[in-house]
């Protein structure tokens, strides 16, 4: 499914992604997927509170966290958010 706005972001972690997210335009996307590809290592206590962060400033119809094998370097995590048709987000909200 093609959605009409899509927005990426690469974070460092939780902190960069509460900063970022006032800035990158996601505050005109009304339902949003999520998915959030995390490096190797990514505690979960990171995950979930970046996941908190994210569902605190915009309504979130869905979220998937995919571990992505990387080089031990790589510490970044991919934020992609994802506007959804209303239809979609009728049939995920939970109620």
């Amino acid at each position: 499914m093609m959605y009409s706005t899509k927005k990426i972001l690469t974070v460092d972690g939780s902190d960069e992604l509460r900063d970022v997210l006032p800035l990158s335009g996601v505050f005109d996307m009304l339902d949003c997927e999520v998915e959030l590809l995390c490096p190797p290592t990514a505690p979960t206590s990171e995950i979930e509170k970046m996941v908190h962060i994210i569902e605190s400033m915009i309504n979130v119809t869905d979220v998937r966290v995919t571990g992505i094998p990387r080089s031990e370097e790589e510490r970044s995590y991919t934020v992609t958010i994802s506007n959804v048709p209303i239809e979609v987000a009728k049939g995920k909200l939970r109620g």
